[in-house]
């Protein structure tokens, strides 16, 4: 941003900029996306624990498993017999920015540490992506 207005950043806004006549209404929007890497990391480490425990059904189980167990879950509510109950389900993971995924990454590996009953160090050395 600039005193009198934005700035092309790179050569894609640049070339974008260029398009555009002088004096043509514009929407910026911002958007904050999650590492490829912790994406990968995540995704690779779930795959590690459900190779190595007998108590996941898939990789899939064992993000959920996460998920709930860090705290990234939404309450939903179930009617049964009449009464309401309220239930914790997992959230998705492409609600995070980078900074909100890096965070959950993070807890994420102490709990999967956990799950394996090894050191974090251990584990992360054991991820090839």
């Amino acid at each position: 941003k600039s005193a009198i207005g934005f700035s092309p950043y790179d050569d894609d806004a640049r070339a974008m900029d260029a398009k555009i006549p002088a004096g043509s209404v514009v929407e910026l929007s911002r958007s904050s996306i999650r590492s490829g890497q912790q994406n990968k990391l995540f995704h690779a480490l779930c795959k590690i624990v459900y190779e190595n425990t007998e108590k996941f059904a898939s990789p899939l189980s064992v993000k959920d498993s996460c998920k709930m167990a860090v705290g990234h879950v939404r309450i939903t509510h179930i009617k049964y017999k009449g009464e309401w109950f309220e239930r914790k389900v997992p959230r998705s993971i492409t609600e995070f920015d980078h900074e909100g995924f890096d965070d959950f990454v993070s807890r994420s590996i102490d709990y999967f540490a956990t799950e394996l009953g090894v050191d974090k160090q251990i584990l992360l050395n054991e991820v090839q992506i």
